[in-house]
């Protein structure tokens, strides 16, 4: 199992968040979990998602899908994201 975190910075989480929804049918073909999803204490556009995912190669066909960075710019993404991926030790 394999652990994803990822920041965000957004310009308008509502809006965002619509945009994250409708990416679950393919995060959930790749065997994506959400663990848990939260907005910065002072800013709440400023978001960290923790998702579980089968493997490195589940990670890699998500995030790699040519679609995605248009669609995050579109979403209100401002700042590249930081994308972190862990294994329990």
């Amino acid at each position: 199992m394999i652990t994803v975190l990822i920041n965000h910075v957004v310009s308008d989480y509502k809006a965002w968040k619509n945009s994250f929804d409708e990416y679950e049918p393919i995060r959930t073909i790749a065997g994506f979990k959400l663990i848990n999803m939260y907005s910065d204490i002072n800013n709440p556009n400023k978001i960290t998602i923790l998702f579980n995912a089968p493997s490195i190669e589940a990670v890699h066909s998500v995030f790699n899908n040519p679609k995605l960075k248009e669609d995050m710019v579109d979403a209100g993404v401002v700042v590249k994201p930081e994308i972190q991926i862990l294994h329990r030790i």
